[in-house]
């Protein structure tokens, strides 16, 4: 086993039975929980096989467990985190499992989760390798991670020191004290988008939607009080052009359906109204290409 594994198993052997205490009790976390589990939910469909790669402690489950009709499995490489999973939730399946060698068979899963995990691993193609072999013909993987290339690194320094001596306001009223976590190993990283999407997720899949997400609320996300957390949240919308900490994503094995064929008419249509110039086909021709894409997509075999 690669050292950096050893290193986050025994990272993670350490935390695991704090770690929903640490990073998911909070007003805050608890809010971005439930915005990706919604992201999810807006992506599955009834009956879907489901893996939540990387699951932990069953963090995301209070929530993924509400949709109804899925077959959710989780798995992750640390043996304390199963075991911390499957005391949380005894009657559902969770397997320790690497996901650079994952036990499952070929085209498997209808979607795979991964909810920051690949920011834990030096590259994430081994794995984006095994998510693309389990996953069925236009299976999807939705995931979040985050993001170093988020909008207050970039605004006046005298913004940053305010909002620096905001929450220092804050958490001295709370009397708040950092808790003690273990050191993690070197290759623990955020991700700059463009680079995540041109360097290693597009080379897998192709991609449906990035957003990006929490530009300031992020900053106070140990903030336990839900008033205090809530008027914390409320205040992202101030800054909604702007990067967040968090980039959610969804992507999706193989892309040649009918959404892509009606997706790529869509945007020459629009094209066109906004650029009289551009080279036009008959428009009798653009409405054949969406029966013949009608056409067989009702009649060619679903693998």
């Amino acid at each position: 086993m690669e050292n950096y594994k050893k290193s986050e198993i025994d990272y993670e052997k350490k935390i695991a039975k704090n770690y929903n205490k640490l990073y998911h009790s909070q007003p805050i976390t608890k809010k971005y929980d439930l915005d990706f589990t919604n992201y999810v939910k807006k992506n599955v469909r009834k009956n879907d096989k489901v893996l939540d790669l990387g699951c932990g402690p069953a963090s995301l489950w209070p929530e993924l467990t509400k949709i109804k009709k899925i077959g959710l499995i989780g798995c992750d490489i640390s043996p304390e985190m199963i075991k911390e999973a499957r005391k949380y939730f005894p009657k559902n399946k969770f397997i320790v499992a690497d996901s650079e060698k994952l036990p499952f068979k070929d085209e498997e899963f209808d979607m795979v989760i991964c909810s920051s995990v690949l920011h834990h691993m030096p590259s994430p193609n081994k794995t984006f390798n095994e998510i693309k072999r389990i996953l069925k013909p236009y299976g999807k993987v939705v995931g979040r991670e985050p993001n170093d290339d988020h909008a207050l690194d970039q605004v006046d320094p005298w913004i940053t020191g305010a909002i620096a001596s905001l929450s220092h306001l804050i958490t001295r009223k709370e009397k708040f004290t950092t808790p003690k976590e273990p050191n993690v190993h070197k290759f623990h990283k955020n991700y700059k988008i463009a680079d995540f999407i041109k360097n290693d997720l597009g080379h897998f899949f192709v991609i449906k939607d990035v957003v990006s997400k929490y530009p300031f609320s992020y900053l106070f996300v140990r903030i336990n009080n839900a008033f205090y957390g809530n008027i914390i949240l409320k205040t992202d919308q101030f800054l909604d052009n702007y990067k967040g900490n968090q980039f959610f994503y969804l992507a999706i094995k193989d892309g040649y359906g009918k959404s892509e064929v009606l997706s790529y008419i869509n945007t020459y249509l629009k094209k066109l109204q906004e650029n009289s110039n551009s080279k036009k086909v008959p428009l009798k021709f653009v409405k054949r290409l969406i029966l013949l894409t009608a056409f067989f997509d009702l009649i060619l075999p679903k693998k």
